[in-house]
């Protein structure tokens, strides 16, 4: 995934050399998101998932098996506290079994006693009869005893019945365990009634919890009881704290998108999975989020990677782009150093919503710059599509075509004229041919000189 999100930025930087033979003649410098990189986001040193804020559990109340409801006392849509009373159960039935069962049981106690008594009875026969008439004695006291074993296994069985009515007919309310709202209510003589789906389900209010979705190639990163981190769309310094609660491999959301191209892979799956907050203040149900593994986020403080930074024993900088969409030296004042990291806590001349450039030869003030987030990468390295990042429509996975944001076409893999970064064929814009990458030489290039 790192080498195609690579391939992709070496694709903008080859629109960009051929724009400038067309057009004027100024480098472009790739900028990256600064909350993505010190949010630990898709192309930083962890995943970062997009996530949001829905009601709590789903808790499903069974009704009693051969209980009849004598009164309901909520609606759907009511919302209820811990302690509610939902309904109460019809005790004059389960009375009537219960008396049933113990009869019951005490006529098959009465048998296993008549039965025992005929036994030694026949035992006294058998010893007195002669040698071969005893063996029909024997044979009939075998009989009983297997008459006696089953009668005794139906007594435990009319036990559990006794002990289950008994419940039943003391406890005849039904109460909320929890504070929510009534989703549905699954009554017999209903429209809907489906035997198959409990009598009442609730929503969980009281606490929210947050929804992801996790690409099948980096399920297996995230596991029930994993620290995260949810930070707030909107102001990245805001965030709360959690854990996986649990991630449902059971029922994938299907994505017909992919980054792969060819036949084998058509789509790629996705699992949805959901954090328990510690705490969920300030967050509104269906407020959209981001999802993070915990990697001792500092609430207070922001730490760069060190390979950003400038002159870090002298007057350190990076190089950030300002809001004329031009390179420019960003001074910076720095705290802390985190050696585990290697990363610098940034107190001053850097904010989450700037765009810095990795430092290198290419990195001149007033250079243009093209940027590059979350959205960039659909929401990180989750396993979806790739759009907008170039003012067009990446399809196909790379043995499509790519239209729109060069003005032209982008076919062929990899047996085309395109050599050295991605043997292939580029047509449109430049009106000619591209041979050798970067550093190599531009042949024909649509008749520029």
């Amino acid at each position: 995934m790192r080498k195609m999100i690579c391939l992709l930025l070496a694709l903008v930087l080859a629109a960009g050399l051929f724009t400038g033979c067309t057009k004027e003649p100024e480098a472009t410098v790739s900028v990256q998101s600064v909350s993505m990189i010190t949010g630990y986001g898709a192309l930083g040193l962890n995943n970062r998932y997009s996530g949001i804020v829905e009601a709590g559990r789903t808790i499903a109340v069974q009704k009693a098996e051969g209980m009849e409801i004598a009164e309901r006392f909520v609606e759907v849509g009511d919302e209820v506290t811990v302690g509610r009373l939902l309904f109460s159960y019809d005790t004059e039935a389960a009375q009537l079994e219960l008396e049933k069962a113990k009869l019951e049981k005490s006529q098959l106690e009465a048998a296993v006693t008549t039965k025992s008594t005929q036994i030694t009875q026949l035992e006294k026969q058998r010893a007195a009869a002669k040698a071969d008439a005893q063996l029909d004695y024997t044979l009939q006291i075998q009989e009983l005893e297997l008459d006696i074993n089953e009668s005794k296994i139906n007594i435990e069985a009319k036990q559990k019945e006794i002990e289950r009515l008994e419940k039943l007919t003391e406890d005849t309310e039904v109460r909320a365990e929890t504070a929510g709202r009534v989703q549905a209510i699954n009554e017999q003589d209903g429209e809907n009634y489906d035997p198959s789906k409990p009598y009442m389900t609730l929503v969980e209010t009281a606490n929210y919890r947050i929804k992801g979705t996790v690409s099948e190639q980096f399920a297996a990163s995230l596991t029930p009881g994993m620290a995260m981190v949810v930070r707030s769309r909107t102001d990245e310094s805001v965030l709360w704290r959690g854990e996986i609660e649990m991630i449902d491999t059971d029922n994938p959301v299907q994505n017909n998108n992919n980054m792969y191209g060819g036949d084998e892979f058509t789509s790629a799956s996705k699992y949805p999975f959901y954090v328990k907050l510690e705490n969920d203040d300030g967050l509104m149900l269906g407020q959209h989020v981001y999802i993070e593994p915990e990697a001792g986020q500092d609430e207070q403080g922001m730490f760069l990677p060190a390979y950003y930074l400038c002159d870090v024993d002298g007057s350190p900088y990076v190089w950030a782009a300002n809001s004329s969409d031009k390179l420019e030296k960003r001074n910076l004042t720095l705290g802390r150093y985190d050696p585990d990291a290697d990363s610098w806590e940034i107190l001053g001349g850097l904010t989450p919503n700037d765009y810095i450039a990795f430092p290198d030869e290419t990195c001149v003030a007033g250079a243009g710059v093209v940027r590059y987030d979350e959205e960039s990468f659909d929401n990180g390295m989750n396993g979806g599509e790739f759009e907008g990042g170039f003012e067009g429509e990446f399809e196909g996975g790379f043995e499509g075509e790519y239209e729109g944001g060069f003005e032209g076409e982008f076919e062929g893999n990899p047996e085309g004229e395109f050599e050295g970064g991605f043997e292939g064929e580029f047509e449109g814009s430049p009106e000619g041919e591209f041979a050798g990458d970067a550093e190599g030489e531009a042949g024909e290039a649509g008749g520029v000189g």
